[in-house]
């Protein structure tokens, strides 16, 4: 079946060192589903979506799909379809191509393995080259904090000061506000203090 196989291919990544969200082995009675799954969806480097007849027919499957297709779209995670019939793939993953397990978990691990030990690569090189952003950007300015204005409802905001010469030539400190994304620009300058 294919709950067996998800468990299965679950146990055999995470004896690969790889961290594995399963829902029956995350969620205790009582939670949320809709909201704990979207969480989970929401955070994952890499989603494996299982095709098989029960899958589809899954209630579940359209609204993971939803989220796993749009996070993919703005290029946030990676998702890999994985085969164990002849289901048909959901439109919204038949253009990626897919590990192939009809024939068991055996044939298809190596290129399942391939990807995730490619998305742990890129993660561990995005994580050193934000590093290296936040201490250059230590150097260059006076600080590097959060804060939480009441005109932003209570969101944090990551900044950084600058001391900003006045009409009368007296410094005063200036706060910007940035956004932690680094592939993104600089927000812009907040009012002075």
């Amino acid at each position: 079946s294919s709950d067996l196989f998800v468990r299965r291919l679950a146990a055999r990544l995470e004896k690969t060192q790889f961290h594995v969200w399963l829902d029956e082995h995350d969620l205790i009675a009582g939670d949320p589903l809709p909201e704990s799954i979207g969480k989970a969806l929401q955070a994952a480097r890499v989603i494996l979506v299982v095709v098989s007849k029960a899958s589809v027919a899954s209630k579940w499957l359209r609204y993971e799909l939803n989220i796993a297709t749009e996070r993919m779209i703005k290029g946030e995670c990676r998702v890999i379809p994985i085969v164990i019939d002849d289901t048909p793939l959901p439109t919204e993953v038949r253009g990626l191509l897919y590990a192939d397990c009809r024939k068991g978990l055996a044939s298809g691990i190596p290129s399942i393995l391939t990807a995730l030990k490619y998305e742990a690569r890129r993660a561990a090189m995005e994580s050193s080259f934000s590093s290296r952003i936040d201490k250059l950007i230590e150097e260059i300015f006076e600080g590097h904090g959060w804060c939480s204005p009441n005109l932003y409802r209570g969101r944090d905001w990551e900044v950084i000061t600058m001391p900003i010469p006045d009409l009368d030539g007296d410094e005063r400190e200036a706060f910007y506000d940035a956004i932690p994304d680094y592939g993104l620009s600089w927000r812009g300058k907040a009012d002075r203090k």
